[in-house]
């Protein structure tokens, strides 16, 4: 027989392999519109905080889907730093993307924090030119990542627990023609979608 302190160990090892599990069947998505509650990000050193958004360009991506952008280490060896982004709110027609210095054959990664002031349901959104992702905590809420005209994504909900900083992710192509790209949210209470504010956005440095 086992003893006790052997017993013990051997329940804790099952009881981790069921945890385990559990979190795999529930990992994040956004099929249905919603994913799983927001954990609030550890705590973070607000005074090495910087207004907008970093982002690296990836020059003469001609591609029709976001999967074909740089990943990992690829992305961080080929992108190339630009300027921080305000916010996301630009319908750029043909004219250069942001600093980018191009409107065509463009990949972007996009990168920072947003800040989430009270608890509740968000709605989140995109009108893109061409295919856009958002990531936020991690959880992907908004997958539009195809070559296509100005369009609305579909509609993703995120629920928080805890205001705070989160950390907010998105990738972005524009293949060429006219470009858009543009974020929307709704707080909990409001009555329609609005664009993500520049004042909730930050970054770290360096990138």
């Amino acid at each position: 027989m086992l003893s006790d302190v052997r017993l013990k160990y051997v329940n804790i090892a099952i009881l981790l392999v069921f945890t385990l599990l559990a979190g795999c069947a529930t990992a994040p998505h956004a099929s249905n519109g919603f994913v799983r509650p927001a954990q609030v990000m550890l705590p973070l050193d607000t005074t090495s905080l910087e207004p907008g958004l970093a982002v690296l360009y990836f020059d003469k991506i001609f591609v029709r889907h976001l999967d074909a952008l740089p990943q990992g280490e690829d992305a961080q060896e080929r992108g190339r730093p630009g300027a921080p982004i305000p916010y996301l709110n630009h319908q750029f027609g043909r004219s250069p993307i942001f600093d980018s210095g191009t409107n065509r054959g463009l990949g972007m990664e996009i990168s920072g924090y947003i800040r989430i002031d009270r608890p509740g349901t968000y709605g989140f959104q995109a009108n893109s030119n061409d295919g856009f992702r958002l990531y936020i905590d991690g959880r992907l809420l908004v997958d539009d990542p195809n070559w296509h005209a100005d369009q609305l994504s579909p509609e993703a909900r995120l629920p928080i627990t805890t205001p705070g900083w989160y950390s907010l992710r998105a990738r972005y192509f524009q293949r060429k023609g006219t470009a858009t790209i543009q974020l929307y949210w709704q707080p909990p209470g409001e009555e329609g979608f609005s664009i993500v504010p520049a004042k909730v956005l930050a970054h770290q440095q360096p990138y």
